[in-house]
């Protein structure tokens, strides 16, 4: 008995080509040289059977990302533990799927090669973008280190249920409703949630004021728009879309830990202050945020988006419109120069964008953006002196008052009809102490 080797080698060459094919049992059929052996037919000979050893071709797997990913059920012939799947954009190529664990390199197989996980123990989760890729298989008897080049055989494909691509930009405006549409990706269905977030899947990520911290109601247009129940009010920044699939109940921030793309948020900072005096003009600059323009305008409320007016300040509390790129604001020049002349105390400065529908009222200032401190007395204090006595006035209220301040006795205090009361000394001026709550007027009053 004569022994012949037989390797299947590229054409010409003398290198030898991997076997590529499904996992089967052939049929070994002969052809004796000197004849054609060129077609199927010439081969005739059945010499017997090879046992290719290899997974089943054309096998299809659904993961979802943002969770974990197996492989379950593989079919083939031979397969055994150890055997590893590596999860490519082509088999045999370093395409690697961003944000796949371990780069797609899967755990070694288990159930006699028939399931695979990855970074199972830890159960990592997916986050790669949706869309199809090549399951790429190497047997445990082979050298299956984490390179592309080792998994040469294709045996169907990995569909990724999520968005696509990872780097979606959108835009909302603080002050008003949020609405996402357009969102693309793959597999993607109604009940989908976003979550508007400083850091995907972290729950100290939530955005301070973004309604229902940050989550979206369900998805909507097949999954490709979301929005919000009420208005957004958060702060001038850029934050990340968080993507949470409606196989999940999506009601905690670590459950949104895809990172879909970036929402930009024109607006101001928040938590800023600034501090004005009563019977002053009133204005400020430097104010921080993202995306401000000329034009849009503060509102001082008692609380922001209510109807409320203050008393004493110009143009209903609504400024000017906003200068040098929306940093600069100032209240009644427009209108002459006014003063203010409210009572003092803290009160929210409530923000509107020029490209908001609407700023004429206090309903569409929702944004607070920091406190104006208004230093200056109460309004409506009412004070008795007795004629023929020594006047003093005590316990006079408002807000950070100090010694120093003056007080005048007059008939009105609207400037074209104020006037010097005759009687009081010094003209009806007196000069504050106990920290700004105490008046004394000099000498006996005579004025009646």
């Amino acid at each position: 008995m004569t022994y012949q080797n037989y390797n299947w080698a590229v054409e010409s060459t003398t290198s030898v080509r991997e076997v590529r094919s499904e996992g089967g049992y052939y049929r070994l059929c002969w052809c004796a040289t000197g004849y054609s052996c060129v077609e199927p037919k010439d081969f005739a000979v059945d010499a017997g059977t090879m046992k290719l050893v290899g997974p089943h071709h054309n096998q299809s797997r659904t993961c979802f990302s943002g969770a974990p990913c197996s492989a379950t059920g593989i079919t083939g012939v031979g397969l055994s533990n150890g055997d590893r799947t590596m999860v490519l954009r082509y088999c045999d190529t370093d395409l690697y799927i961003a944000r796949f664990p371990n780069s797609g390199y899967s755990d070694p197989a288990v159930d006699n090669g028939t399931t695979v996980t990855w970074a199972g123990a830890a159960a990592t989760i997916v986050t790669a973008p949706g869309g199809f890729y090549k399951l790429c298989w190497c047997a445990a008897s082979q050298t299956c280190t984490r390179s592309g080049s080792n998994f040469q055989v294709e045996y169907g494909l990995l569909y990724i249920v999520g968005p696509a691509p990872l780097t979606q930009s959108k835009t909302c405006l603080s002050g008003e409703y949020c609405n996402v549409t357009d969102f693309t990706g793959y597999g993607l269905s109604d009940g989908d949630q976003m979550m508007i977030s400083s850091n995907c899947g972290d729950p100290n990520g939530i955005v301070a004021r973004w309604p229902n911290m940050g989550i979206s109601q369900d998805s909507t247009a097949n999954g490709s728009a979301f929005f919000w129940s009420d208005y957004v009010t958060s702060g001038g920044a850029v934050y990340w879309m968080c993507w949470c699939s409606n196989i999940f109940s999506c009601d905690r921030a670590d459950l949104f830990n895809v990172e879909a793309g970036l929402l930009t948020l024109p607006g101001p900072h928040l938590n800023q202050e600034r501090t004005c005096r009563s019977g002053t003009e009133c204005g400020f600059g430097n104010l921080q945020g993202l995306g401000l323009a000329n034009g849009d305008r503060i509102m001082i409320l008692n609380q922001c988006g209510s109807s409320d007016l203050l008393f004493g300040w110009p143009d209903g509390g609504i400024s000017d419109p906003a200068i040098f790129t929306g940093t600069e604001y100032a209240w009644g020049t427009a209108s002459g120069g006014l003063y203010v002349t409210g009572a003092g105390g803290e009160y929210s400065m409530c923000w509107c964008s020029i490209s908001a529908p609407n700023c004429s009222s206090g309903e569409f200032f929702r944004t607070e953006l920091g406190i104006m401190k208004m230093i200056g007395p109460a309004i409506g204090q009412r004070k008795f002196c007795t004629a023929g006595q020594v006047c003093s006035i005590t316990q006079f209220s408002g807000y950070e008052l100090q010694n120093g301040d003056r007080l005048l006795i007059s008939p009105s205090c609207i400037p074209l009809l104020s006037s010097f009361v005759f009687g009081f000394s010094n003209n009806g001026i007196a000069i504050a102490t106990g920290g700004g709550s105490r008046f004394d007027f000099s000498g006996r009053l005579t004025a009646s």
